[in-house]
């Protein structure tokens, strides 16, 4: 994202990337668990130990999901300042925010659906952050979105851009 210019999708690409990777962790996690137990019975102490040792990594991704997001939509921000754009797109791009925003409406859903699952409760309260954030995907995606037009069509941008 570094070498391309931002717009309102990028949100988007934001949101799909945090939510397949915070459900690969817990279907993962939750293949991790289903062997462990039996692996646990039979292992040495040394064994033991590494089996817990890769439970903790689970809840070290927990976090590394969040730095990761506010990253993301960090570097979304940035690349805000670099979009040239008539002002007379201004309409149509909140359009694009108003079905992205709907859009975080269907992730919370399905983060909401995940994180009520009874096969998947001691597996998603390892991800509690991730899942707060993917619960809470259509607020940020309105704010980060509002965020991004602001910057964009304010006038502050260095390449270009709307004035007010």
């Amino acid at each position: 994202m570094i070498n391309q210019k931002g717009n309102v999708f990028s949100i988007l690409y934001v949101g799909v990337l945090l939510l397949v990777s915070v459900l690969c962790g817990v279907f993962c996690l939750k293949i991790v668990q289903s062997f462990s137990d039996e692996f646990y019975a039979s292992a040495t102490s040394v064994g033991q130990d590494i089996i817990d040792a890769g439970g903790e990594a689970y809840a070290f991704m927990d976090y590394a999901y969040l730095l990761f997001t506010g990253l993301l939509f960090v570097s979304f921000l940035v690349s805000a300042f670099f979009v040239r754009s008539n002002p007379a797109f201004f309409a149509v791009n909140v359009v694009v925010l108003l079905l992205l925003v709907s859009v975080g409406g269907i992730f919370e859903d399905v983060a909401g659906s995940f994180s009520n699952s009874s096969a998947l409760v001691n597996v998603t309260s390892t991800f509690s952050r991730s899942f707060l954030v993917l619960e809470n995907t259509g607020l940020l995606f309105s704010v980060f979105g509002v965020g991004f037009l602001v910057i964009m069509y304010a006038g502050w941008s260095n390449v270009g851009g709307g004035g007010l």
